[in-house]
Parts: structure tokens; C-alpha cells; sequence
């Protein structure tokens, strides 16, 4: 019998890719199956009959829409309309044209269906091989075939994540996958094809590692003795966490490549801590006196599942303040009204490691299922302002009339915050949302890219080129009023 998949869980990139089965995620290269595409709408692959008669009922609908999408007259020349049979190194031009394919393909499926695609539905449309110089997807292949002579696309022999439909495709952009580093010295001056080989090994890793492949959440078991300013790239992650985690798990040194894979797992979690200590650090510049605070404040903004989850990994500022005997961290958002510990409303000290017992070093968290600016409406003179408020991932690009009050609430009482985003371009356009609520955005704090960004990176979706990870941008960092 097929493993049962959680009705939650993301199916992983190279599911997407069919490179893997869409139901058990078994992939066709380490567990040696065949991966067999749908034959009707070619968009999923399974490993064998078992799985994909498991997956029909949740497969059934978007594959009777993508059937029709090819025989559809408009939608048809609306896709062979934008191809480009010119061969492009532009990338930001390549990727304009798979965004477009992607439009074009929401649309008519969201159509067809009667309904917004499920998350599951949107990852198959976003994450379609396509062609590196020219954006073509098998798709549009296909319906080409009866007018053009044939192409195929062809995988990376060394990542396997980029793909091209011919051998002068793939001349032309090869030297920009695999020979120049990828954004310069954004990601320590390694390739794109380096950086897609890192992100098959953390998909292997994660699937072997957890049943719904999430990240690691690995909270060091060591206090700093004092407090030693936060480095800054590269390799931040092994400078700071790297012998830690082999004095906990007597992993052998020489294997850094099994070592960074640790790493970047365990960074998703870990970017909350350390991004909120380098925030503080920002903030305060040569005046160290916050690291002497024995109490502290942190509110978090726009909360969910994942900061729940990982809610323990904020005892890492108390393990590197060594003056700091507690902390109260409030997790605050709408999407907590589900959570069952703590209750929304309510307030739990969390297990501490044997040596913050041993001193009586102690870490709450509270939790508030409301939009920040209901939260301190409704706390009235209770309130207290935090020596942080941050926003982690927050998605106010997408959401602004969301996120407008609280925005301009924590303008005009001078809380001191800080906003993260995915990628550069939610950053940018949350920096001007921020200035349109009159914040004075702090230098050094947005928009630009986070040092202690996860380092577990995603690519992007609907693009050829691009990365994206859990806090990789300061949006913008304020404390009151321009």
C-alpha cells in the first residue's frame, strides 16, 4: 500500500517537476522508481497505479481542467502567442513570460473549476519545468507539436531543477547557470546550479527527516557567557552554530556537506531568534546597554502556525544575553484563534534547558488570535510597549488593508519594529507602504537583504532564476514617525 500523504502537506518541488511521485513523494533517482506522468493531463507523476488511484479524488478536478485548458481555441492561442522563439540570457525577461504562462493558466483554471485553486493547485501551476532561455513548459510544447518540429525539455545533468528545450537553449544560458555566481556575492558567490544542487539535498533531507518535511527545530542546549555581537555573511550560519551542533550530535567535522544541510534546516527556526538580536543590535548601535536588561519584551506580529511551532527557539536571545533573566515573547495574529497551547488569551512559561532551570532563567509566551492594533486597542492602559515588535514574513504586500492600522499604530507610538519579507521584491513594496504610514525607516534595516535570513532556500515560483526563504529581506525597521 501507498504511504497516506497528510492532506496538509505540500507535495515537494520535485513532485512538481515530476521528478518524484505526486502522492508518496518517492523521487525517481536515490529510491530507484519509475515515474510515470498522468495520461490525461500530463501535469503529475506517480510511482505506480496504487498511488495514483490513492490521489484521484483529490487529483480529479484539476485534471479534467487542464485536459480541457489544451483543447481550449482561446487559451491555446493565448499561450502560443507569447511564445518567444528567440533564445534569451535576459532573465528577467524569461521570467516576465513564464509569469505570463502562469496568469494565463490560473485563469482558465480557476474558470473551469468554479473556485480558487487550492495550495496544491497553485504549486503545480507555479512550479512547471520550464525552459531557461525561453520559458517554455511541456505544455506549451505539446500544443506547438502540431505545428512545430517536436522539442523536449531536458534537466541539469548536475542539479536537475533547471530545465531547457534544446541543445542551442542550453548553450546559451549555461554559463549563467552554472559558471557565474548567481546575484554576485548575494549567496557567498555560488552558482545558480550550486545553490539548486543544496536545495535537492534539503529536499531528500526533509522528506527523510519528518513525515510532513518540515525543518528541523534545533535549539542549541549552550549559554553564551557574554555577549558577542552578531557576525555578518558569509557562512554566518557554521561560524555561529556549526561546532554547537557537532558538540550536541558528535557528528564528524569533515563532513560539512551533511553539516550545512543541518544548518540550513535548522535556520528556518533559528532566523527568528537571530534576527530579532541583530534587529536589537541595529537599533542600539554602539550603546550595548540593552544587552545588560535582565527582563525583555518581544511582540510578534501577524503570528501563525509556524511561529507556534517553533515558539521555543526564542530562548536562543536568552542563551547569548547572559544578563537577561526573562523573557516574554507575545505571539499576536488572527490566524492563532486554533491554537490549543497556549489558549489565545492566555499565557505559558515554556520548559527551559537544564542550565536556564539551574539559574531560574525563565521564557513566557503568550498568545493573542487578534490584528495587533485590535490587540492594543483592547488592552487599553495595560499596554506596555515591547523593546521589539516584529513582523516575520508578514505578506502586508498582499494584505494592506490588513495590516494598515497596525501599521500606522506602531507609527505613531513609536514602538520599535521591524518587517520581514520572502524575497526583494514584497520587501520593497512593504517599505512603501511603511513610508506611507509615515514610518522613518532605519538604515541598515530595509529594504536589503537579512544576514541571518534561513538559509534553507526555495525557488521561486513562476520565474527560471530566484530564491526565496523564510525573512531573507528587512522590509523596513522604524521607531516612529518620519
Amino acid at each position: 500500500m501507498p504511504m497516506k500523504r497528510n492532506s496538509t502537506t505540500l507535495p515537494p518541488l520535485t513532485a512538481n517537476f515530476l521528478q518524484a511521485c505526486h502522492y508518496c513523494y518517492k523521487n525517481d533517482i536515490e529510491e530507484d522508481v519509475k515515474i510515470s506522468k498522468c495520461s490525461r493531463c500530463k501535469s503529475v507523476g506517480y510511482c505506480g497505479e496504487e498511488c495514483q488511484k490513492a490521489d484521484w479524488k483529490n487529483h480529479r478536478g484539476l485534471c479534467k481542467a487542464y485536459a480541457s485548458l489544451e483543447k481550449d481555441a482561446r487559451t491555446r492561442w493565448t499561450l502560443l502567442s507569447s511564445v518567444d522563439d528567440r533564445c534569451h540570457t535576459d532573465m528577467e525577461l524569461v521570467n516576465r513570460l513564464c509569469r505570463r504562462f502562469g496568469r494565463t493558466e490560473r485563469h482558465f483554471l480557476k474558470r473551469a473549476l468554479k473556485r480558487p485553486l487550492t495550495n496544491i493547485e497553485q504549486n503545480i501551476v507555479g512550479w512547471q519545468r520550464s525552459c531557461m532561455a525561453c520559458a517554455r513548459t511541456d505544455r506549451v510544447i505539446r500544443m506547438e507539436s502540431t505545428t512545430s518540429p517536436r522539442r523536449e525539455l531536458k534537466e541539469c545533468p548536475d542539479c536537475g531543477l533547471t530545465f531547457y528545450c534544446c541543445q542551442e537553449h542550453w548553450d546559451a544560458v549555461y554559463p549563467l547557470h552554472a559558471k557565474e555566481p548567481f546575484e554576485g556575492t548575494a549567496y557567498e558567490g555560488k552558482t545558480q546550479c550550486k545553490l539548486n544542487q543544496e536545495i535537492r539535498v534539503d529536499i531528500d533531507f526533509h522528506q527523510t527527516m519528518s513525515e510532513d518535511g518540515r525543518s528541523l527545530g534545533w535549539l542549541p542546549k549552550r549559554s553564551k557567557p557574554e555577549w558577542k555581537p552578531l557576525r555578518l555573511p558569509p557562512k554566518n550560519w557554521l561560524k555561529e552554530f556549526g561546532k554547537d551542533f557537532l558538540d550536541e550530535y558528535g557528528m564528524d567535522g569533515a563532513n560539512t556537506i551533511a553539516l550545512q544541510g543541518c544548518l540550513r534546516s535548522a535556520s528556518d527556526a533559528l532566523s527568528m531568534p537571530m534576527t530579532t538580536l541583530y534587529v536589537l543590535q541595529i537599533f542600539n548601535g554602539a550603546d550595548d546597554s540593552w544587552t545588560k536588561k535582565t527582563s525583555m519584551t518581544v511582540h510578534v506580529l501577524g503570528a501563525a502556525r509556524n511561529e507556534t511551532l517553533f515558539a521555543q527557539m526564542f530562548e536562543e536571545i536568552i542563551h547569548r544575553l547572559p544578563a537577561l533573566k526573562t523573557l516574554h515573547v507575545l505571539l499576536c495574529g488572527p490566524k492563532l484563534n486554533t491554537v490549543e497551547n497556549p489558549r489565545p488569551g492566555t499565557s505559558l512559561t515554556m520548559e527551559s534547558c537544564p542550565d536556564c532551570t539551574e539559574k531560574h532563567r525563565v521564557m513566557s509566551v503568550e498568545v493573542q488570535a487578534h490584528r495587533y492594533h485590535e490587540y492594543v486597542e483592547k488592552a487599553g492602559r495595560k499596554y506596555t510597549k515591547p523593546d521589539l515588535a516584529i513582523a516575520f514574513n508578514n505578506g502586508s504586500i498582499e494584505s494592506h488593508e490588513q495590516w494598515q492600522d497596525t501599521m500606522e499604530l506602531l507609527v505613531d507610538e513609536g514602538v520599535p519594529s521591524v518587517f520581514t519579507s520572502y524575497t526583494r521584491d514584497e520587501a520593497v513594496g512593504e517599505a512603501t507602504l511603511l513610508r506611507l504610514a509615515g514610518a522613518k525607516l532605519i538604515p541598515g534595516l530595509g529594504p536589503r537583504r537579512n544576514p541571518w535570513a534561513s538559509a534553507h532556500l526555495q525557488l521561486e515560483p513562476n520565474r527560471v532564476t530566484g530564491y526565496f526563504s523564510d525573512n531573507a529581506w528587512f522590509s523596513g525597521g522604524f521607531r516612529g514617525r518620519d
